[in-house]
This record gives structure tokens, C-alpha cells and sequence, in this order.
């Protein structure tokens, strides 16, 4: 069994995830936090990324291969973007490197769409369609990217030609945690339904309550409008 031959992080906005693979696509170790780029541009990227790799014991010269907002212009490295429609292996060809660090760590660059009516970008999810896809995926897919913004991306033979960002995961997060429906009390156990009773009013009732308080507005103020506090005559209807 080979041993460790790269390391994959995915640097987001507010989360860092780190896998130390080999060459095969096996796994040896995992690192998660929440040392996004806001945390990390405070810190250093430099000296967070090697907390994790310490920590997992992964050799000083195993090559780092980044993807997400470590790229980005308020990140470690700026690593622009690849215009569509974007080949999958433009994204490893766009590969900026990061001078000055003890082993070859590489930050690949994100998807632009630059069209008028639709400009749109991705930062992470192009790698992640490289997992999935691999370089030369045949035919023509259509793939949902389920994320705090989500994303459909139309491919036809490895080529990015279109998509479309949707605030799904926000949306559900805002609406959740800020809205009056995260303070509305749990389904209670419903009763078991009763036989329903005839609508017309029974002779006794209707003869007891001869009188019934009305608002001339029609309003439903009760007790506290004038006009209700009134008693008028109940309407009947004329016997048929």
C-alpha cells in the first residue's frame, strides 16, 4: 500500500477541510475548523495550514493542491478565473503557485460567467466538479450543487458552458433563525375528529339567546366597542 502522495484542502469563506490522499484517491487523514479565509487573512494562511499538517504527521514535501477563497482577492494567493464556457482542465492549467513555502502548494482559480444578462462565479465547486466528472466526461450533464449558495452547471463533454447560482442554503438559514417561524411552537398531537353537528341551532338555544351584541362596522372589538355593547334583536329568517 502506497503511503500519503498530496494533500486537498477546500478553503471557504468560513470553514477549512483538509484531506491527506494518495495517488490512488485512498484516504489516510481528515482535518476540519472553522479557520476560513476570514479567520485565516488574521492569523496567517501559512501558519494554518501547517497546524493541520502537523497535526496529521504529513511529510514536509508532499505538494498542497487548494481550492475555494484562499484564491480569491481578499485570500492568500489571487487566483482569478477561468472564463466560460471553461474546460475542466483549464481549471489545472490556471493553477497559480505560492512563492516562498517549503513545499509546492497550488491554488486553482475559480469560473467566471461573464455574460450581460447572467454574470455568475464559483469558487470551490469547479474542483469539486472535477471529482465528479473527472477531466473528459463524455456526453452532456446537468448537475445540482446543494450548498449555502447552490449552483446548476450545464456540461457537455467536460466543458463548463453555463450556470446559475441559487441562495437556497441561505435563504433556509436566515429564514430559519430569523424569522417568526423559528419561534412558532411544535405540531401538537391532533384529537381525534368528532362527528360534525348540524349547523342550524337547536329550538331551545335559539329562543334562550334572543339577543347577540353587533357592531354596526362589523368590526371584532367585543366588549370594547360601543356600538357592541349594545343588544339588538337576533335576525331571524322568515319560515319557509
Amino acid at each position: 500500500m502506497s503511503g500519503p502522495s498530496y494533500v486537498a484542502v477546500d478553503w471557504g469563506t468560513s470553514s477549512f477541510r483538509l484531506w491527506l490522499m494518495s495517488a490512488g484517491g485512498e484516504l489516510f487523514g481528515e482535518r476540519r475548523s472553522d479557520e476560513g479565509m476570514t479567520a485565516a487573512a488574521r492569523a496567517g494562511f501559512a501558519s494554518v495550514l501547517q497546524s493541520h499538517l502537523d497535526a496529521l504527521g504529513a511529510a514536509a514535501n508532499l505538494p498542497v493542491v487548494i481550492c475555494g477563497m484562499a484564491g480569491a482577492r481578499q485570500g492568500w494567493v489571487e487566483a482569478g478565473y477561468v472564463d466560460t464556457p471553461a474546460h475542466l482542465s483549464d481549471i489545472l492549467k490556471g493553477a497559480v503557485v505560492v512563492r516562498g513555502q517549503p513545499c509546492d502548494i497550488r491554488i486553482l482559480p475559480g469560473i467566471a460567467q461573464r455574460h450581460a444578462a447572467a454574470p455568475d462565479v464559483m469558487r470551490g465547486e469547479e474542483t469539486q466538479l472535477l471529482g465528479a466528472l473527472g477531466l473528459d466526461a463524455p456526453g452532456e450533464a446537468l448537475v445540482c450543487m446543494p450548498g449555502t449558495h447552490s449552483k446548476w452547471v450545464r456540461l457537455r463533454g467536460g466543458t463548463v458552458e453555463r450556470f446559475a447560482t441559487f441562495m437556497t442554503g441561505e435563504l433556509f438559514s436566515v429564514v430559519a433563525r430569523d424569522t417568526i417561524f423559528c419561534r412558532m411552537p411544535s405540531p401538537v398531537r391532533k384529537r381525534p375528529l368528532m362527528p360534525m353537528r348540524s349547523a342550524r341551532p337547536s329550538p331551545r338555544r335559539s329562543q334562550s339567546r334572543r339577543y347577540q351584541p353587533i357592531c354596526c362596522f362589523g368590526c371584532d372589538r367585543g366588549s370594547c366597542c360601543s356600538a357592541a355593547a349594545r343588544r339588538r334583536p337576533v335576525r331571524r329568517s322568515p319560515a319557509r
